[in-house]
């Protein structure tokens, strides 16, 4: 399974969060988005086309990792996640 996970703002700590969960469940991928998007930063894609690419990659997983007090701007993750009966699951840090 694949599972989308959002980072808090303690961005070290998130990250270190996810190569321990990944570790440990090692059967199963967990991705975060603003790792595979974050080169897109300086492109000339939208703010709005970025977040399709992010909403699109959600749909393709199982499952929805929130570490801690995730960042705001990813809010339409969460509620895209709800929409569709995605699980959902707060993990604190």
């Amino acid at each position: 399974m694949t599972y989308c996970v959002l980072l808090s703002a303690d961005f070290d700590r998130s990250v270190d969060k996810l190569n321990f969960i990944q570790d440990e469940d090692p059967e199963n991928t967990y991705l975060s988005p603003f790792f595979c998007f974050s080169h897109l930063s300086e492109s000339r894609l939208s703010h709005e086309q970025i977040n399709d690419l992010k909403a699109d990659f959600l749909t393709m997983c199982d499952g929805l990792f929130v570490l801690d007090e995730f960042q705001e701007e990813e809010r339409f993750l969460i509620d895209l996640a709800k929409k569709v009966g995605m699980p959902i699951e707060q993990i604190k840090i």
